[in-house]
């Protein structure tokens, strides 16, 4: 129902239930079950920062099936089977909002983060590229 009164109001808008490709001329959003992508050319700047407070953007897609699963458990409310490699773990998740985030800062707040634990730890971000820091 949504997505027909958003396809009305914005005619070139696109959707489907896989996700769309990206392109920088269209801004993407998700809500649940269809993708949908928007001509930024088509909205104001107010516009844009609207249905960006309002819906989410896509989830990644990975081609690496455990980057996946992380991905899941961090962000979507799915249910995930874990496996765990011994019987000691510990799951920490910030999310931090920043269109500004460089791997650089991203590097820095990793060994920040790593230096409050005294056991191997793994990073994973999921910002325009996913980064794994051991």
């Amino acid at each position: 129902m949504l997505i027909k009164k958003l396809k009305e109001r914005y005619p070139d808008l696109t959707y489907s239930e896989k996700p769309l490709k990206i392109n920088t001329t269209h801004l993407f959003f998700y809500e649940n079950p269809y993708y949908f992508a928007i001509p930024k050319k088509t909205l104001t700047s107010e516009e844009q920062a609207l249905l960006q407070s309002l819906f989410q953007a896509p989830a990644p897609v990975f081609k690496n099936e455990q980057l996946t699963e992380w991905h899941t458990l961090l962000f979507t409310q799915e249910d995930v089977i874990i496996h765990p490699e011994n019987n000691s773990f510990r799951i920490i998740q910030f999310q931090i909002q920043s269109t500004s985030l460089s791997k650089k800062n991203t590097t820095r707040m990793a060994k920040g983060t790593g230096q409050l634990f005294r056991t191997r730890y793994r990073a994973y971000y999921a910002h325009r590229r996913l980064w794994h820091l051991d």
